[in-house]
This record gives C-alpha cells, structure tokens and sequence, in this order.
C-alpha cells in the first residue's frame, strides 16, 4: 500500500550550535529539561516514543512534537528540505529550493 504525508504545521529549529536559540526554543511553556541536554557542543534530544537520547548533529533540525506533546526529534537536513517549506516569508535556511 501507498500513502501520502497529510499536511500540517511544524515548529523547527536548525542546529547550528546556538545553545541560547536553541534552549528557547526547547523551553517552549517551561518544558521538562529532562527532555533534552548539551554536552560541550552536541544536543542531545529524548522524543516522547523513546527512552533513549538521540544526539543532534550540527545541521541537523530540532522538531518539536505535534498536538501538545512535549517532546522533540531530530531530522536530517536531506529529509527536512525534503519534506517541509518554510511558511514564513522571511525566514532563510540557506537550503536550495529542489521542489521546483
């Protein structure tokens, strides 16, 4: 069988090594910081359907979890350019546009 992505809305954030940026966008509404940490310069992330953390790499994006869950996941750039487009016009990831 065969399906399609249905579309939604995400919150992400590109890792680039900005833990200021990074710990306000994680802190959304005073978050569990047992949810994620930072060691020297990595991001480490526990989504909600794991016990384990994932650790980020540089590059890589930080997507929080949908519908009021307080977790987040990592997503390759290849897959985040891929599958999403920034709906705010002034926003500029520095990614080329291979959708069309």
């Amino acid at each position: 069988m065969k399906y399609i992505s249905i579309p939604t809305e995400i919150e992400a954030l590109k890792w680039d090594n900005n833990s200021f940026e990074m710990r306000a966008f994680l802190n959304y509404e005073n978050l569990d910081t047992s949810r994620f940490f930072f060691s020297d310069s990595a991001l480490f992330v526990k989504p909600t359907s794991s016990n384990e953390f994932i650790v980020v790499p540089l590059g890589h994006y930080v997507i929080k979890e949908m519908k009021g869950y307080y977790g987040f996941y990592p997503c390759s750039p290849g897959v985040f350019i891929l599958k999403y487009k920034s709906i705010d016009t002034d926003v500029d990831d520095g990614e080329e546009d291979i959708t069309g």
